[in-house]
């Protein structure tokens, strides 16, 4: 049986409209409510594992060289994405070393992007020269690098850090290097990796501190070893006076432990008072010319100054404007002096003005020149050399000078990652994992030393190099600073 269906009278209808108006309205909100959320995700994201956080919208995580941090760095990102498809290509085994470092960088980072762009640079000769020459300990497992974006001054690590754990099985990370900041969050993001835990060999990385932290190499010598060879320098050139400024600002280790150091070290009289400022006030500059009648009436031979590079060029020319212009006066510093340069300016002012500055420095490749010989492994300095033939050569990255060490530090680093990952593969081709570079780590020393780039490392037990050679360079205005030679923190 068939029959027509009535609709409800009218009363009735219109509820039944309403309430499925109601309904509709309902469905729509649980829709956005899970619509929304993953559409706000996608707007943030600047690629695969790569997305916008903090308060400068930085693009920050983990990315085989697919996501460009910045223009500065387009081309060596595609030369490392290349790579990494190529060691994926070709079947073989391998593992992946991670480079964490600030790849974001804003106006008033103690950091440039060219500092960045060295860095990765580095890492990448040493990438190509583990894949394709025999000189690393043999030949597998291959290795890919990753790029570490932990955003300005390494604020954002945490973001950088759970992309990096959450991949690390999928991408076979074993290790994590470059840091390249004494800073207190490069300090967290150090000892998060201790935690999971994972192999960290640092680059830049020199605040004493930090030999504390488990799993944790550093290429670089510590602020005590610079201290101990910018006095041996010194004391060498028949300065026995000395006044100390230093920055007291208890976020930059670097700076606080450099002044520490030079004051435990230097053997010769300190003039007069310690003269302190705090880079977390303002006033800096202010305050550096109030230190002038007091350094003036001390009369160093000279002054040790413990701070970063951008304080230093300030302090410099309130010495230019110091009332004894008569007296000469030597400034020495630390290696970050290479970061972040004195205009040529404020240097030819300083030395129109009987001052003259000098630093440590981490590396120099008139240094691979310097006696004695021995010091440096010759296949390392070789790819970097103007002559060097082939594929695996820094000339074919880049044109840049080497003065600022920077790509020579972080191609040691990925040197140490590469050798103790092959240490611990072996001859039979064991599956390296975090926890075997670990094992490993403490062999680098003596007989099984890291011959780099740099300098032989024998790493002590804190993960220190031990006695490894220093540079010192004079600054100087319109040219590259000038080699002054070796100095050594054991002599």
């Amino acid at each position: 049986m068939s029959g027509r269906i009535e609709p409800p009278p009218g009363r009735q209808r219109r509820w039944m409209l309403l309430a499925g108006a109601v309904l509709s309205v309902a469905v729509g909100l649980v829709a956005a409510l899970v619509v929304v959320p993953a559409v706000v995700d996608w707007t943030k994201r600047c690629g695969e594992g790569v997305a916008r956080v903090g308060p400068y919208d930085e693009c920050v995580g983990v990315t085989d060289g697919s996501v460009v941090f910045a223009p500065e760095l387009a081309d060596i990102e595609r030369r490392i994405r290349e790579e990494n498809g190529d060691v994926v290509a070709r079947g073989a085994d391998y593992v992946s070393v991670v480079v964490l470092l600030p790849m974001t960088v804003r106006a008033d980072d103690v950091v440039s992007m060219a500092w960045v762009r060295h860095h990765l640079e580095g890492a990448h000769l040493a990438q190509l020269a583990a894949n394709k020459t025999t000189l690393m300990g043999g030949d597998t497992p291959l290795i890919r690098l990753l790029l570490a974006n932990a955003g300005s001054g390494v604020t954002q690590w945490r973001s950088a850090l759970a992309e990096l754990e959450r991949r690390r099985a999928e991408e076979r990370i074993v290790t994590v290097t470059g840091i390249g900041l004494s800073v207190d969050n490069a300090v967290h993001a150090m000892q998060r990796l201790a935690e999971v835990p994972m192999p960290m060999i640092g680059s830049t990385v020199t605040a004493d501190p930090l030999a504390g932290v488990s799993g944790f190499l550093r290429v670089s010598p510590t602020n005590a070893a610079l201290a101990r060879a910018a006095a041996n320098y010194a004391v060498g050139e028949g300065m026995k006076r000395a006044v100390l400024v230093r920055d007291r600002n208890p976020e930059d280790r670097y700076s606080v432990t450099l002044g520490d150091e030079f004051a435990k070290y230097f053997p010769g009289d300190f003039a007069g008072h310690t003269e302190p400022y705090d880079s977390l006030n303002p006033g800096v500059d202010n305050t550096f010319h109030h230190m002038m009648p007091n350094i003036c009436a001390a009369a160093p031979d000279v002054v040790f100054f413990a701070g970063r590079a951008r304080h230093a060029t300030t302090f410099i020319q309130a010495l230019a404007e110091r009332n004894c212009r008569d007296k000469p006066i030597r400034v020495l510093t630390g290696d970050d002096m290479t970061y972040s340069p004195i205009p040529d300016d404020a240097v030819a002012t300083a030395l129109s003005t009987e001052v003259s500055v000098f630093y440590t420095e981490l590396a120099h490749p008139r240094a691979w020149d310097a006696p004695p010989p021995n010091v440096f492994n010759p296949h390392s300095i070789g790819q970097f050399g103007d002559k060097c033939q082939g594929q695996v050569c820094y000339r074919q990255l880049s044109a840049d000078r080497l003065d600022d060490a920077v790509a020579i530090i972080a191609y040691d680093a990925v040197l140490t990652a590469v050798q103790a990952i092959r240490l611990a593969a072996g001859d039979d081709g064991h599956k390296v994992t975090a926890g075997d570079v670990l094992q490993t780590m403490p062999r680098l020393h003596d007989q099984t030393a890291v011959q780099g780039a740099s300098g032989r490392m024998s790493f002590d037990e804190s993960g220190n190099p031990v006695n490894k050679p220093i540079v010192m360079l004079k600054l100087l205005p319109g040219r590259p600073p000038e080699f002054e030679g070796l100095s050594w923190p054991g002599k």
